[in-house]
């Protein structure tokens, strides 16, 4: 796995969980804590993510509601689309809205 492809799975991973810490990601994508942390810092130029030191800290997602992203007609139209969809069709869509901080 390239670093590109790394940083993708890294942020498709803490938008899933929303929170996590550098020791677990460096493990489960085995690399060093020092290369995880530059890729924690370079997707915090450009994703919602975080860091906090210390007791309970670790990697987070920055809180943001779907509303901040769509407009009300654009939330209530996806919401009548998604009932329309086949199973599989719905899991794809919502590994896509989930990317882009949908919560449910």
């Amino acid at each position: 796995m390239n670093t590109f492809d790394r940083r993708m799975a890294v942020l498709k991973c803490l938008f899933l969980r929303r929170h996590d810490t550098i020791y677990n990601l460096a493990a489960e994508f085995c690399v060093a804590d020092s290369t995880m942390r530059k890729d924690i810092d370079s997707l915090a130029y450009s994703f919602p993510i975080y860091t906090v030191q210390g007791r309970g800290g670790g990697v987070f997602v920055l809180e943001r509601s779907r509303n901040e992203f769509m407009t009300k007609e654009q939330t209530a139209f996806l919401e009548k689309l998604m009932k329309k969809l086949s199973e599989a069709d719905l899991k794809v869509m919502k590994e896509i809205l989930v990317r882009f901080g949908w919560r449910e």
